[in-house]
């Protein structure tokens, strides 16, 4: 081979090289990420770990709370939390009703009030199977997340052991006598984000965990009604009053089943209603951080794969002062704005895409005039 056949070669490997790099960047499904911490971080919050494990600052875990403490808690739950000082070092009391009081345990890596002295393999079969360390059973209110993908439980442990320690000791929850979670066979990987009906159940199933409070409970045995699932009605009696979880199957006069996937995207990521009503309690700021294809997957899952469910939800009995109403304009408003929403993420892509498509250019002008160049170059034996 010649020197200038070879130097034509390594340009075209360098070239080809370039592309497929590209190529492979654009077909990465959108919810995966470079970075597992990044990822185990975007896991955590959809999954709202913090709604439970991160304490209230001390002004809002007073006996009594102010109208406008009490306003903040229900409706804009975020803003209550230590997020500086205690993140995820529990802590939070739960008032169960005649089950008592019970506190979130510390998640953060303290060694000696967290899981710092926790293995790996501890943390997943915990959130697997619901029992801790010491072969106590967790509180049934802590979600089973035995159908979490094994990527994404990883992800979630290396994100968790990321975390700044918290020293915050929490009384120790008492063992349930529930039954143990049932055993769930586990992908490796979660659904593509092209499959929006799999994706969607993925997510509602085993991270948002919607089925935990949207599916009523039976009153004697504490166990879920599946004839009922994701069909609303199990009652939360607060400080704040009672409400009742939302019928989210597609049923038309008792469910979303009228809903448009507009509201179904602004009530899940603003907390508005399609009626302009903030709503209570439902942690919408954790869920606002879904991305673009996630939320499309959810929408769809709940718009086209749930059988509907005929289930009158009683309307929300809470303190007046809870009560607030969004002017969301008309429905076209709410098109309009999703529409400007994709077209924004568009844009942005585009943006990104273009830049990409400048530098690859730039680096395409240079390697080749490097060959024209090296080519066209008279060799020594002439120059001497």
């Amino acid at each position: 081979m010649t020197k200038k056949t070879l130097i034509i070669v390594v340009a075209l490997i360098t070239i080809g090289t370039v592309f497929i790099g590209m190529s492979e960047v654009e077909a990465r499904p959108p919810h995966q990420f470079d970075d597992q911490v990044a990822q185990g971080e975007y896991i955590a919050n959809i999954a709202g770990c913090a709604s439970c494990h991160t304490p209230y600052e001390d002004q809002y875990m007073q006996p009594e709370l102010s109208p406008e403490d009490l306003r903040t808690v229900s409706l804009f739950e975020a803003v209550a939390q230590d997020r500086e000082n205690r993140w995820l070092a529990g802590g939070r009391p739960l008032d169960l009703g005649p089950q008592g009081v019970i506190f979130t345990p510390n998640i953060t890596p303290d060694e000696e009030t967290g899981i710092g002295e926790w293995t790996d393999e501890e943390i997943k079969s915990t959130l697997k199977t619901g029992i801790n360390r010491d072969g106590k059973r967790m509180h049934p209110i802590m979600p089973s997340y035995a159908g979490m993908a094994d990527s994404d439980l990883e992800a979630l442990v290396a994100y968790l052991r990321t975390v700044d320690p918290v020293s915050n000791s929490v009384e120790e929850i008492p063992e349930t006598q529930m039954p143990p979670w049932p055993e769930v066979e586990a992908p490796a990987e979660p659904p593509a984000a092209d499959d929006l009906s799999a994706r969607g159940q993925y997510l509602i199933h085993e991270i948002l965990k919607c089925g935990e409070c949207h599916t009523p409970l039976d009153p004697t045995t504490f166990a879920p009604r599946i004839d009922l699932f994701l069909a609303g009605g199990q009652p939360f009696e607060g400080p704040w009053g009672i409400v009742y979880t939302r019928n989210l199957t597609p049923h038309d006069e008792t469910g979303l089943g009228e809903w448009t996937e507009a509201e179904i995207k602004r009530v899940l990521t603003q907390g508005v209603r399609r009626d302009g009503r903030r709503i209570v309690l439902m942690p919408w700021e954790y869920y606002a951080s879904l991305t673009a294809d996630d939320l499309d997957a959810v929408v769809h899952f709940l718009m086209n794969d749930l059988e509907p469910v005929d289930n009158s939800v009683p309307e929300l009995d809470v303190n007046d002062v809870l009560i607030e109403f969004v002017d969301i304009g008309t429905d076209a408003d709410t098109d309009a704005a999703a529409t400007a929403d994709d077209e924004d993420d568009e844009d942005d892509e585009e943006g990104l895409s273009n830049l990409a498509m400048g530098v690859i250019a730039a680096v395409l002008i240079v390697v080749i005039g490097g060959v024209v160049l090296l080519v066209r170059r008279p060799s020594s034996s002439k120059e001497s």
